[in-house]
């Protein structure tokens, strides 16, 4: 008897090993993001006050006026990408009801922009918030196929933002090259996770996540959806398009000179410093020193004050709409439409 219970005691300092290792390792992965965080907001701070804390608030103060329509296009942009994945849920989209499609794009939103490693985190709370009626399967693989659409969707406008650069001259070949390897990472990344998703390797592995996350997870459910890529990443790319407007009223927002190419540049600009800092919560500080840099491809290189005042606009409208998206599911009615599909 005392035996079995050195055995046992054994048996769980063994299993508790590995936990306590995983739990360690996710400590330190917390705090290597509030480091990063932190090192942004400095880094935010030092750039504003290099380019005189005074005048940039006073571009951001005669911005505000544009700030409504700004975040009409943000929403427009996100909207894209929920037709999207409507789209690839296929029939299991149509049991989803219109209050679960508003809580799950305000939940991924949100998750996007206040989290480290964005856009797949907020695809896992999408999942999370529609597997209860479109079913955990289908709502993970929708997910997933959408995080690599809309990578496949930044690959495009990357490749028009390096066209315009290169086109524009040698002083534009920096941020041209950027956006060249963006958009091969993009691709890359997209296609990764295309493949990925068809292994039944990785499905049981996340059906493992599924258990330990969710506590179920249906090995009879039916397959995962299979609604067009295509037109998937097609209604990704109109929802970027909608983006190179809203960067080109923000442009004109600070006082900038609009026409389609510097508005797309703007918006390259963003991809370059979302790229760089995509493991800090909002790329805090890359996207700031990203405009810094390429200042003068949007004209702005003797107004710094200008050019940085344009990722910080883009931030202010995102983390307002990201927390409005924290407290829309909170008042939002729990009663959801219940239609089985025929």
């Amino acid at each position: 008897m005392g035996a079995s219970r050195a055995d046992r005691a054994v048996g769980r300092g063994v299993s508790e090993a590995p936990d306590a290792r995983a739990r360690g390792r996710a400590r330190l992965k917390s705090l290597g993001s509030v480091l990063a965080f932190a090192a942004g907001v400095g880094l935010v701070g030092w750039l504003v006050r290099s380019a005189g804390v005074s005048n940039v608030l006073h571009v951001l103060a005669r911005a505000g006026r544009w700030l409504p329509l700004i975040v009409l296009l943000e929403v427009a942009m996100v909207s894209f990408d929920a037709l999207a994945v409507r789209g690839l849920l296929g029939r299991a989209g149509q049991r989803v009801g219109a209050l679960r499609w508003i809580r799950s794009t305000a939940n991924a939103y949100a998750s996007m922009i206040l989290l480290p490693a964005g856009r797949a985190t907020g695809e896992v709370a999408r999942a999370a918030t529609l597997m209860g009626e479109a079913g955990l399967r289908h709502a993970t693989a929708a997910s997933t196929r959408l995080q690599a659409s809309a990578l496949l969707a930044n690959a495009v406008i990357s490749v028009a933002g390096a066209a315009v650069a290169a086109w524009h001259g040698r002083d534009f070949w920096p941020l041209a090259i950027g956006l060249a390897l963006n958009a091969v990472a993009c691709v890359i990344g997209g296609l990764g996770i295309l493949v990925l998703a068809r292994s039944v390797r990785v499905r049981r592995w996340l059906g493992g996540l599924a258990k330990r996350f969710f506590g179920s997870y249906d090995e009879d459910e039916p397959p995962a959806p299979s609604g067009s890529i295509a037109t998937a990443v097609a209604l990704c790319t109109v929802g970027r398009l909608v983006q190179t407007a809203q960067y080109g009223v923000v442009v004109l927002a600070v006082g900038g000179v609009v026409t389609s190419g510097s508005a797309l540049l703007a918006q390259g600009i963003h991809l370059v410093g979302a790229a760089i800092g995509d493991l800090v919560p909002n790329q805090m500080g890359a996207t700031e020193g990203a405009y810094r840099a390429f200042a003068a491809t949007i004209g702005l290189g003797s107004e710094p004050a200008r050019a940085i005042s344009i990722a910080l606009l883009v931030r202010i409208t995102q983390l307002g709409l990201a927390l409005f998206s924290l407290v829309l599911p909170l008042v939002l009615p729990r009663q959801e439409r219940a239609e089985a599909t025929p």
